[in-house]
């Protein structure tokens, strides 16, 4: 029975939505196209001066800040509707796991986050995962707004997760690449509802 639990919820982590399926709201925090491209540009200047330094070769702080801003970069060129500044974000490690493979649980490790690649090169490769929190007296999507894995050793961008399973993934084509697909499929915000579970 506990196996059966485990594969639905590792199929849930793995889908890919298809974007029409899901009702879809106004985000209570809408931004214009000059702010969002006005904000990415400030984020891009964030990092730009580590360009030519490898990203595990940085020291803890601007690691920190480089991957925070690609972070809310990434947040801003997919869903735009789910980014939010309010505390900093969360940053965990976790390591890439074969999402056709069952995952070992054990009685003193809880995991509250598994980052599934397809690719075979990917699997076991350690990842940051940012959590970006929200203020839940205005809003109530889960316990976190959106997730973002990037890998340890580049910086690079792997998975954005959102609290209803949704996913972006940059295993197959890299963020650089699906951010200048025309036209961009932009995850669009879908507010609380009681029939939804987080």
């Amino acid at each position: 029975m506990k196996r059966k639990y485990f594969l639905i919820a590792l199929c849930l982590l793995t889908m890919r939505f298809d974007l029409g399926q899901a009702q879809t709201g106004r985000s209570p925090f809408p931004m214009t196209n000059q702010e969002i491209t006005n904000k990415i540009d400030s984020l891009r200047k964030i990092y730009a001066p580590y360009a030519s330094r490898t990203f595990s070769s940085l020291n803890e702080a601007d690691r920190k800040k480089v991957m925070i801003a690609k972070a809310r970069e990434v947040v801003l060129t997919f869903a735009p509707g789910y980014y939010r500044e309010y505390k900093e974000p969360v940053i965990t490690v976790d390591t890439v796991i074969d999402p056709k493979k069952p995952r070992t649980w054990t009685k003193t490790k809880k995991v509250f986050y598994s980052v599934g690649s397809r690719k075979a090169e990917h699997i076991g490769k350690p990842v940051y995962v940012i959590s970006f929190l929200y203020d839940k007296t205005k809003e109530n999507v889960g316990n976190y707004i959106v997730r973002l894995a990037l890998f340890q050793e580049t910086g690079e961008p792997l998975q954005l997760s959102f609290p209803d399973n949704r996913l972006v993934v940059f295993d197959e084509r890299s963020f650089y690449e699906r951010a200048k697909e025309k036209p961009l499929k932009i995850i669009e915000y879908i507010p609380y509802s009681k029939d939804l579970r987080y």
